[in-house]
């Protein structure tokens, strides 16, 4: 035990101080029960563990894996509120994401569902239908889902690829030798790193891969430092080719890299294609971060005049430049953050406003690319 010594453990998020920007707001949905301190609601709000402990969400008991996936959020994300959802079941179509976005007036930007139940792919479909009627209710988000997966059905796992559901991401790593474990052991179930998963998402600029290697290690005391997958098997033990096919069919686990010490994401897949726009969780959270904006701006132009020129009937030339004008700085915090690269606002003019009332506005953005691969050409030579 060494010398004789005093030692400090500093703490961090106790002043509750909340990010800057809106992209850190997110969610977490747990099936149990919830602590009467929640009152009529199934939903509360918290700055950090510690309230979260106030109110009775212990890390021993029955409420020992919520509060492990709690904590390790704030252990990411310090900086945000975590809103909070316990329900006695969840619903065969996951209403459960419309209420908790519903309940914090639709600023969140991700939600994680826990699931014990085993992962099937319908789940993952129906997680998509409702955020898809989010979306269209104008409060887009992504989600994280975590459900049971049994042993032995590793190889067996579903290919996500296969599915259309670009605004979910299933989450299988999981501790492999802490408190993840000890909990995977006496609860009999997948624990996952769900919790880990959302407090980076939130942490992370949306245009980010949340397996980039230099800015994410997950590594937070002993936890995570033996990586392992959701139904018990260490990582370490994985050939290659499994864990190529687990990647190839889009689900978000943990890996180690040979020659570098921490633990992290394998990368962001969605549950779609690869080949889609939306294949990962940085494509569909940089467009939604657009949109959002976009519409921000152009809500007051609703209902507004659309000025033409009375001898063409063509869109006056000024009015076009206006509009061209403002969604294009729109988007310009996000191309100074490094979001993306670039913006491109076109307005046909010709296009015949006085009988349709629509005015049809084109706008390209250039996301920021992911080094997923990187390729190096080495050999002797007699000279350089």
């Amino acid at each position: 035990m060494g010398l004789s010594n005093i030692t400090f453990n500093i703490g961090e998020g106790g002043l509750g101080r909340i990010a800057d920007g809106d992209d850190h707001w997110s969610g977490m949905l747990f099936e149990g029960t919830k602590p009467v301190a929640f009152g009529s609601d199934d939903i509360k709000a918290y700055n950090n563990i510690q309230e979260v402990e106030t109110d009775g969400i212990v890390e021993t008991g029955a409420t020992a894996v919520i509060h492990y996936h709690i904590s390790q959020f704030f252990a990411q994300q310090p900086d945000t509120q975590l809103f909070v959802g316990i329900y006695t079941a969840f619903s065969n179509n996951f209403q459960e994401v419309k209420l908790i976005q519903s309940f914090a007036g639709g600023k969140l930007r991700q939600v994680a569902v826990y699931n014990t139940d085993n992962l099937i792919t319908a789940d993952v479909t129906a997680l998509q239908t409702i955020a898809d009627s989010l979306a269209q209710e104008h409060t887009p988000l992504v989600v994280l889902y975590g459900a049971n997966v049994p042993t032995g059905t590793l190889n067996a796992l579903p290919d996500l690829r296969a599915l259309e559901a670009p605004r979910v991401a299933v989450v299988i790593g999981q501790d492999g030798n802490a408190k993840g474990k000890a909990l995977f052991v006496t609860s009999t179930k997948s624990i996952t790193c769900l919790g880990t998963a959302l407090g980076v998402l939130s942490l992370a600029q949306v245009s980010d891969n949340i397996g980039w290697v230099q800015k994410y290690n997950l590594l937070k005391d002993d936890e995570l430092d033996v990586a392992a997958l959701a139904e018990g098997t260490l990582f370490r033990t994985l050939s290659k080719t499994q864990l190529d096919t687990l990647n190839d069919k889009g689900y978000v686990f943990l890996r180690k890299h040979t020659g570098l010490a921490g633990t992290y994401f394998n990368d962001s897949p969605t549950a779609i294609a690869k080949t889609s726009d939306f294949a990962y969780l940085e494509n569909q959270r940089t467009m939604d971060k657009a949109v959002r904006s976009i519409r921000e701006k152009l809500l007051p132009l609703l209902n507004s005049p659309l000025r033409v020129n009375a001898s063409t009937g063509e869109l006056q030339a000024t009015f076009v430049k206006s509009v061209e004008n403002l969604v294009r700085n729109a988007l310009l915090p996000m191309q100074a953050a490094n979001e993306l690269e670039a913006i491109s606002v076109y307005i046909n003019p010709k296009q015949n406003v006085l009988s349709t009332s629509k005015l049809e506005i084109n706008v390209k953005i250039v996301p920021i690319g992911v080094a997923r691969q990187l390729s190096v050409n080495l050999g002797f030579s007699v000279r350089v």
